[in-house]
């Protein structure tokens, strides 16, 4: 009976000190690391606040705050995670829970590296999927606005008269070819009001003859989003309407 008591002493202080260590794996991987070993069931609002705190990071200002958030809490984390596993699953022993522990923490740190460049490109490439038959239609819509904007800017009776890219904008909106645009400032550009992802066309134009080998005129077919304009077609044209077109990568 003794032997028992003293044993299971023995046993209970044996764990005592292992749940107090820290877990790494816990600290590095989280929600992942709780899904796999017990911690997820009971403890699931804490991991789903990091995921938010996580996702806040990107925030500009506001993000460093969520990432300090993050760091805090991943260390509440760790400290607790051997705590939580032990009596979140069922383990066969505690020699089995502590190898099972101390394979986390040592893999843990490559694998958070790891995902950290697996993930933005897996992102990426979802991002590629969706967007692409968007992109290809975007700018085959592109060059055909582009097209036909300066097949109408050469061919009007105006066109003597106009000197600058701010002219032809003024152009457009007077004479009301496009009346659902208006402009938005001096830098010759036109806008849809409809939004957020509306065409917009900005125009250049020296005082005096427009020339493809100088590039001189041209217009630029947008994609309009709340913070920013996002080029996507480059047309130059001359004084007889013929045109010379680049494609503007992304930003």
């Amino acid at each position: 009976m003794n032997n028992n008591f003293s044993g299971e002493n023995a046993f209970n202080q044996e764990l005592d000190v292992e749940l107090a260590k820290f877990n790494w794996g816990a600290f590095f991987l989280n929600f992942i690391w709780a899904s796999f070993n017990g911690a997820w069931n009971s403890f699931w609002p804490t991991f789903l606040i990091m995921i938010l705190f996580w996702l806040l990071t990107s925030l500009p200002l506001l993000g460093f705050i969520f990432a300090i958030l993050n760091l805090i809490l991943a260390i509440y984390v760790g400290k607790k995670g051997n705590e939580w596993a032990w009596y979140g699953k069922k383990w066969e022993s505690l020699e089995q829970f502590t190898k099972v522990q101390k394979t986390w923490g040592i893999a843990s740190p490559f694998l958070c590296i790891a995902l950290s460049f697996i993930v933005p490109i897996v992102f990426t490439a979802i991002v590629i999927a969706v967007s692409g038959p968007f992109a290809k239609e975007v700018i085959n819509q592109s060059k055909e606005v582009n097209k036909s904007v300066i097949s109408k800017i050469v061919s009007a009776p105006e066109y003597k008269n106009f000197h600058s890219g701010k002219d032809i904008a003024d152009y457009f909106i007077n004479k009301k070819i496009y009346p659902k645009y208006f402009t938005i400032d001096e830098n010759s550009v036109i806008v849809d009001k409809k939004g957020p992802y509306k065409a917009i066309l900005t125009f250049e134009k020296e005082d005096g003859v427009c020339s493809l080998e100088y590039k001189n005129c041209y217009v630029i077919y947008n994609i309009h989003t709340t913070k920013r304009l996002s080029p996507v077609e480059k047309t130059y044209f001359d004084d007889n309407g013929a045109i010379e077109s680049d494609q503007l990568p992304s930003k």
